[in-house]
């Protein structure tokens, strides 16, 4: 599963494996990066715990760049409920499986359940996606600031290499004028 490039971020609705680009070696040149006007009036963010940013002072772009793909490296191939068996003997039974959660799943969830399960699975990966980025990132000294969700779809457009060096140069660049959230 491929979280969201931001969720990656936290981060930014961002799901699945590590940010890298089609060719490792080759990414998109900072310089070139179209970043949205980030200054806003205060208190008009919106929803700060779902949409935000990072930077931090006398930070490298490479470094940036490295660290933010760490960080949503920690949210890879993140999975809230084990795989069902994807085999079981006609007329067979999991007895293999017996008293763990595959079993009880298999057993209790039916199709109604399954498809609630995939649509909640979703939403909460992706809560724990940006908790485990904002950790991360805060451990790593950055500082958070909120953003509208206007801007934040604006950040994460593109693909995964250019949504990841977006952010590297944000995270890199001048200190936002905005007030800076509590990790």
């Amino acid at each position: 599963m491929r979280l969201a490039p931001l969720l990656m971020l936290a981060i930014a609705g961002c799901c699945g494996t590590a940010v890298a680009a089609d060719d490792p070696d080759v990414w998109p040149n900072p310089g070139t990066m179209a970043v949205p006007n980030l200054s806003f009036k205060s208190g008009t963010a919106g929803d700060d715990e779902k949409y935000f940013y990072f930077h931090r002072e006398a930070v490298s772009f490479e470094k940036a760049r490295s660290e933010i793909e760490e960080c949503a490296a920690y949210s890879a191939d993140m999975a809230l409920n084990a795989a069902d068996p994807n085999y079981i003997q006609f007329g067979g039974d999991p007895e293999h499986l017996e008293g763990t959660f595959i079993s009880r799943a298999y057993r209790s969830r039916g199709l109604v359940g399954r498809i609630i399960g995939g649509v909640v699975n979703d939403a909460v990966l992706s809560g724990v996606a940006r908790e485990n980025t904002r950790a991360c990132m805060a451990f790593k000294g950055y500082s958070r600031y909120g953003i509208t969700t206007v801007l934040w779809n604006a950040l994460n457009t593109g693909t995964p290499a250019e949504v990841v060096t977006r952010l590297a140069v944000i995270a890199s660049g001048p200190k936002p004028q905005t007030e800076v959230l509590v990790p």
